[in-house]
Formats: structure tokens, C-alpha cells, sequence
């Protein structure tokens, strides 16, 4: 099995990152999976450099090689409530283009490929607009997110 690190470290993986894999993380007690695709990099929790008057969802900015990128809570996108940071905290970094951020998460577990076949697409309207679906995995459910479609809001 391919680590996260060694796929994600590195820009020179990009025929890797064309198919249908997935990047599996918890926040709280559910498994969520996000397409590699405009992932970056993963890279342990610091604490962000908070910014008066930013959204609900934000905690701050962090510099992270030289880029100063925004950071945003997953416990706050889903509604959950705030935790202590913990040593196995992660921040998921995304570039789609236009902005560059990342994301907390509670940690994370590895890379996995599901076909369309195997994702049974979001039908509810939840306010969670980063919701595209879910699909078995391990005896489990794995919920499907997409932050880059959904930046906008995020921020």
C-alpha cells in the first residue's frame, strides 16, 4: 500500500493523482475521504495565527513555506463542537487555482480508490454543500467531500 506522504509530498506524482483515489481522514468520529486531486500537502497541526473578524469557519492564517494560507476548522464545517488540539491533528492543504488553504483535521489514514460505480451521490440538502456522497469501505462508511468546489463558501 502507498503511504499518504509518499503520494502527496511530492509534485512529480501527477500521473498518480489523475485517477480515482481518495484520501481518507477523521474528524470527530466519522471517516471522510477527499479526491487527491487538488491536494498538496499534509503537514502537521500548528497553531494558526488567528484573524479578527474572519468567518466562523476559520481559525486563523498559518505561513507555510513562505505562503500564507488560511485555515479552516473541519469540527466547524460539520457542526461539531470544538476540541483541545491533540498531537495527531493534521492539516490537509489544497491549491484549486485561485486560492491555496487547508483544512484541520483529527487525523489522517490513508489513500483508497473508488470507482463512480461505488459512490452513492448526497440527495439531502444538509447546509453541508461539500457533501457529494458516500460509499462502503471496510465494513464502514466512508463520507465523500469536496472542499475545492465548495471554497467559496469555506472561506
Amino acid at each position: 500500500m502507498m503511504l499518504f506522504t509518499d503520494a502527496l509530498d511530492t509534485k512529480q506524482n501527477v500521473a498518480y493523482k489523475m485517477g480515482n483515489e481518495y484520501l481518507c481522514f477523521d474528524i470527530g468520529n466519522e471517516h471522510y475521504a477527499h479526491s487527491i486531486s487538488a491536494i498538496t500537502k499534509i503537514i502537521r497541526y500548528d497553531e494558526p495565527n488567528p484573524v479578527p473578524g474572519s468567518p466562523t469557519n476559520v481559525v486563523g492564517v498559518l505561513n507555510v513555506r513562505g505562503e500564507v494560507m488560511t485555515i479552516i476548522s473541519g469540527q466547524k464545517l460539520f457542526h461539531l463542537q470544538p476540541t483541545v488540539p491533540a498531537d495527531h491533528w493534521k492539516i490537509i492543504l489544497f491549491d484549486d487555482e485561485s486560492s491555496q488553504y487547508g483544512v484541520v483535521v483529527d487525523d489522517v489514514d490513508q489513500l483508497v480508490t473508488f470507482e463512480p460505480r461505488d459512490i452513492e451521490p448526497e440527495r439531502s440538502t444538509t447546509g453541508t454543500d461539500f457533501i457529494k456522497g458516500t460509499c462502503q469501505y471496510n465494513d464502514g462508511l466512508l463520507v465523500l467531500v469536496d472542499f475545492i468546489q465548495e471554497s467559496v463558501s469555506l472561506v
